[in-house]
């Protein structure tokens, strides 16, 4: 008799480690997803070679939201496959988007990504100006690795800033406030 109640407690076991791996397996396709399709709504300016995206509200959101292991998962497969050749990036695929001039906003995505899940693991969110200051940091560290990557392609100085930043600085002040707005309502029916 224990022998079969021991047999059936690992079965159970077994099938809810197998929900759970599919459940997370679920929650990053999802989010790889997200990322791609903020990806693919891009307004190009005449100003920048870089176009203007969702991605960084997307990568807020899904980051806080996800936390630091599923954040790392979830940026680390977009990044991956879109580095394999899936044509999930904005403009380039493969490996060839190392030869644009928006790849070092890619990696700063990425950095911001595993920063913001950080902060979602922490819950730091929760409180009004701690939660726009990393959101502005998340932000910075956005502009600085793709500003970094574009100067190789424009050069260093003013004209980096104008083009660099510039374009984006209106928007990204109106992602961080939608981002902040939302994570906490968002996290509160997720997690229930």
């Amino acid at each position: 008799m224990q022998a079969v109640l021991r047999v059936e407690s690992i079965i159970k076991n077994e099938e809810s480690a197998m929900r759970k791996v599919a459940m997370i397996a679920g929650v990053v396709v999802l989010g790889v997803l997200f990322y791609t399709l903020s990806a693919k709504l891009a307004i190009y300016t005449p100003i920048s070679p870089v176009p203007i995206t969702g991605q960084t509200l997307v990568v807020f959101l899904l980051s806080a939201l996800y936390g630091r292991r599923l954040s790392i998962a979830t940026m680390g497969s977009y990044i991956g496959l879109g580095l394999m050749g899936a044509p999930i990036f904005t403009g380039a695929s493969g490996l060839a988007i190392i030869s644009t001039p928006n790849f070092g906003y890619l990696i700063g995505m990425g950095v911001a990504a595993i920063f913001m899940g950080e902060i979602g693991s922490r819950g730091t969110m929760k409180k009004r100006m701690s939660g726009c200051i990393m959101l502005t940091i998340a932000t910075a560290v956005i502009y600085v690795c793709g500003m970094a990557w574009l100067g190789l392609f424009v050069g260093y100085g003013v004209k980096l800033f104008i083009i660099g930043v510039a374009p984006f600085i209106v928007g990204d002040i109106a992602k961080i406030f939608l981002a902040f707005i939302f994570v906490t309502p968002l996290k509160k029916v997720m997690y229930r």
